[in-house]
């Protein structure tokens, strides 16, 4: 995804510690990501509404939940 879709969407990207980060939408958090402890080459996500995401790569987890987000 690219930083000018994020934007669009108003999705920011932020550290949450190692290997994690937190989605925001307009300020408030949308979902989390987190490199899975067991198998190092793949990531998982969580949106608030709880739908679980699993992928290869935070990029394609991205853009998983931006094509899940709730309208606004």
């Amino acid at each position: 995804m690219r930083i000018e879709t994020l934007r669009a969407l108003g999705l920011e990207v932020r550290s949450d510690g190692r290997d994690a980060l937190v989605i925001l939408r307009h300020g408030a958090v949308e979902a989390w990501i987190e490199r899975m402890p067991k198998d190092r080459n793949r990531w998982k996500a969580v949106n608030v509404r709880g739908k679980l995401f699993t992928a290869h790569s935070g990029s394609r987890l991205l853009d998983m939940i931006a094509d899940n987000l709730a309208p606004r």
